[in-house]
């Protein structure tokens, strides 16, 4: 893509209903929802949104956004019994439906039924959520048809982890620059000599990345065999999942981390990431696994992003190249979003 793709507000506008408008995003752990009342909050591009346990047992996702004067219904994750805004108090139902709107019996005489926060999809991937703003979209499974199995191992995979923590990085580069650095590793033996690449096979023809129809897998061979595996249990290497436009999952032998890009700006980006750990793993190793493993190696991608960033700014040069094998992931990337905003409607030209 043209390098206007990365810097231009116009671009970004675009962007934001092609690809976020109607798309499954991940929006947080299963295990934050375990009872009635239990509540997460995310964004799918600019748009706030709420997924709750109703108490039949059922996940609902709203838009979370109060009818009365739009602020949100929900500040952060937590468990209540209704969800009320803070503003004025107009109070909503777990399922999204009206349920006390003060003042307006008097005043408004407005139409409960007609007055619930706006729908969401939402559907669920082993132990990860995800939801959509279009309640009419196509079941994420089946979009995922070409390389179930895969995500079916991962799924097995990661039901020995445990939901731990979420944390946010602000990257001073546009979403899309830390979504295609993820999507490649051909960077790895370089940026990541003491880190990922310690780990991890990552050499040509070792590292393997598939492009499906609608995702991006990837598998690193284990390279550093821990001591600290439990008995009998060989190394799974790495496993990494990419579903656009912006959930990126990554599963080793001790933790699995799940993160979205959230665009912020024309060259900002959040990646907000869940992370779950293998407990059975001692935690002296496991932390420092972490560290070297994850932390270091976020640290690594970050900066490499935020230097690039830099060139596509100064405007010194209109395009970069693809490497078709090393990089084909961030050719199907690219191609994605370039179809959907052909098939939206555009006004850009960053192609």
């Amino acid at each position: 893509m043209h390098r206007t793709a990365y810097v231009d507000p116009a671009f970004m506008e675009d962007e934001m209903g092609a690809a976020f408008s109607d798309t499954w995003q991940y929006v947080g752990p299963l295990a934050k929802l375990n009872n009635p009342g239990d509540h997460i909050v995310a964004a799918l591009g600019r748009t706030s949104v709420v997924v709750s346990r109703d108490t039949d047992g059922a996940l609902k996702g709203m838009v979370n956004i109060c009818r009365h004067r739009l602020h949100p219904v929900a500040l952060e994750d937590g468990s209540s019994k209704m969800l009320q805004c803070r503003y004025h108090g107009w109070s909503y139902r777990l399922d999204g439906s009206l349920l006390n709107a003060p003042r307006c019996r008097d005043e408004l005489q407005l139409k409960k039924s007609e007055h619930g926060l706006l729908p969401i999809a939402v559907t669920t991937l082993g132990p990860w959520v995800f939801a959509n703003l279009d309640v009419n979209a196509a079941p994420l499974v089946d979009l995922i048809a070409d390389c179930r199995d895969f995500v079916d191992q991962m799924i097995d995979n990661g039901r020995r982890f445990t939901y731990r923590e979420q944390t946010t990085t602000t990257i001073n580069g546009n979403w899309k620059l830390f979504v295609e650095n993820a999507l490649e590793c051909y960077h790895c033996p370089l940026i990541h000599s003491e880190t990922f690449a310690k780990a991890f096979q990552v050499g040509n023809g070792e590292y393997d990345s598939r492009v499906f129809a609608n995702a991006n897998t990837q598998y690193g061979p284990a390279k550093l065999v821990s001591e600290s595996l439990p008995e009998g249990r060989s190394p799974g290497g790495f496993q990494f999942l990419f579903l656009p436009p912006n959930s990126l999952v990554a599963i080793d032998d001790f933790a699995m981390f799940v993160l979205r890009v959230v665009p912020t700006s024309p060259t900002t980006c959040d990646v907000i990431s869940d992370m779950y750990v293998d407990e059975s793993m001692p935690a002296d190793a496991l932390e420092e696994w972490v560290s070297i493993y994850y932390t270091k190696t976020m640290e690594e991608d970050a900066g490499a992003v935020e230097l690039q960033q830099h060139g596509f700014t100064s405007g010194a040069v209109a395009y970069g190249r693809l490497l078709p094998q090393s990089e084909n992931a961030l050719a199907f990337f690219e191609k994605w979003i370039m179809t959907r905003i052909d098939l939206h409607g555009s006004r850009s030209t960053a192609s």
